[in-house]
């Protein structure tokens, strides 16, 4: 039976593809253990209404191996910039208000 998305809440959306996401988790632990393979494995997913967003996220393997497989990814460029902005952002912030 097809979704009918257009009448889904945004919680109901970020459920469904949170299942989904869950699934492609869970295969990807198991081959984790099952192989001699470290399985990289990164994900987020949010539904947002323009003001607020339901999210969920899934990791999988070394923090470090992780970033180095984002940092690899050329079509998270953009991402990875607008992450480190905010994260600078944020930073300038707190000592503006430290020094405040």
């Amino acid at each position: 039976m097809a979704e009918n998305y257009k009448d889904m809440t945004q919680e109901e959306l970020r459920d469904l593809l949170a299942e989904k996401n869950g699934e492609l988790f869970d295969l990807a632990s198991e081959i984790d253990e099952e192989t001699e393979f470290d399985i990289l494995f990164f994900s987020a997913i949010g539904v947002s209404d323009g003001d607020f967003i339901k999210s969920s996220s899934s990791a999988l393997g070394n923090a470090f191996n992780l970033a180095e497989l984002l940092d690899n990814a050329t079509n998270f460029d953009d991402v990875i910039n607008a992450i480190q902005k905010r994260e600078l952002q944020k930073f300038l912030a707190i000592d503006n208000n430290k020094e405040g």
